[in-house]
């Protein structure tokens, strides 16, 4: 469990305590120094897990050694002055009062550790880091700075606020990697760009009646014929799509067009009632993700299993992703029933039959 995942279930532990460090024998003088049953057989997978970039032991060292009780004073003096961030707070390149770019780099690190060591070096270089070591310092160093002072409540729902804002930073950011490496996906169709066809879509949505529909339109430059094509065009665009690209800013745009058209009628905020229930779309996303890491047709098995598509996805996406931006401890619980489904569908392959779309 990385560190993020730790602080939003016991996040309290750090607010207004002295953390104690881990024995000695456990302290690492530098990554170079991890157990050694990294390097024996089963445990070597454990001993990586134990001291990742974002595990907390690696970091609690640094947080105070104040109190720690050393036969050998002097060696306790000299500990404390070199580790205790309390006293001196490093933050490397990092602005100390900005919580949500912290988040997004210790996100971005235990992405790239996830890929190898070969990728989370380069990450480390990325952002000035000259190793795990600096990185847990920085951490302790942020932990001091935004908690230590705070009640645990507070400062529990401070982090679970900035790791949501991470979050949808990270998807964005990916979402941009994946539309630069591939320009053609967001490319106008007949002068209608992926926000125009998702602006459309919820006007037609919430129109039944087809002499208005057309005028709707007309008023966004296309006819009856001309949408089909538009239409048929990027819902193409999408089932190839294996990023979400075009699908996730189709729901952005779609959940902007059908807010706006709300408001303009007096009301506030997104209107309907849920697409699915909040298990359900836990659900579908959690069989995503492990339909994506298996290499398995995502779209296919969408249809196969839940009897929607991908553009299905972004409209239910949008909405709930509305939903989550409102209420971070909803986020969280949808990503932990998210990893529960994921786990599900990665070792048998099944779906609940129980719910329904």
């Amino acid at each position: 469990m990385g560190l993020f995942d730790k602080l939003k279930k016991g996040v309290s532990s750090l607010a207004g305590a002295t953390m104690a460090p881990a024995p000695r024998e456990e302290q690492p003088a530098a990554v170079e120094d991890e157990p050694e049953a990294a390097a024996q057989g089963d445990d070597a997978a454990a001993a990586r897990a134990e001291w990742s970039v974002n595990n907390s032991r690696g970091w609690q060292r640094y947080l105070d050694v104040a109190e720690r009780d050393d036969d050998d004073k002097e060696r306790a003096r000299l500990d404390h002055e070199s580790m205790c961030v309390a006293c001196s707070p490093s933050f490397g390149s990092l602005d100390p009062d900005d919580l949500d770019t912290f988040c997004l780099v210790g996100f971005e690190l235990e992405e790239a550790e996830a890929e190898g060591p070969e990728a989370l070096e380069a990450k480390l270089r990325e952002h000035g880091l000259s190793g795990k070591e600096e990185w847990w310092r920085i951490v302790a160093s942020f932990m001091v700075h935004h908690y230590r002072d705070l009640p645990r409540e507070e400062a529990a729902d401070r982090h679970m606020q900035a790791m949501a804002n991470a979050r949808f930073r990270q998807q964005a950011n990916a979402t941009q990697r994946a539309a630069a490496a591939d320009p053609t996906l967001l490319a106008p169709f007949e002068g209608v760009t992926v926000e125009g066809w998702a602006k459309a879509a919820a006007a037609l949505g919430s129109e039944t009646d087809a002499g208005r529909q057309a005028q709707l339109l007309l008023r966004l430059g296309m006819d009856a014929a001309k949408w089909q094509r538009v239409n048929d065009e990027f819902q193409a665009r999408m089932q190839r799509d294996t990023s979400f690209v075009i699908a996730q800013a189709f729901g952005a745009a779609f959940t902007q067009a059908q807010t706006g058209a709300v408001g303009a009628a007096g009301g506030a905020g997104q209107s309907g009632d849920e697409p699915v229930s909040f298990e359900r779309y836990a659900e579908i996303m959690g069989a995503m993700g492990a339909w994506g890491q298996s290499g398995a047709d995502v779209n296919a098995n969408l249809k196969q299993h839940f009897g929607i598509t991908a553009m299905d996805i972004s409209k239910i996406a949008a909405f709930w992703n509305t939903r989550f931006q409102a209420d971070v401890k909803l986020m969280i619980k949808h990503g932990e029933l998210m990893t529960k489904y994921q786990e599900q569908y990665a070792g048998a392959g099944g779906h609940d039959d129980d719910l329904s779309v």
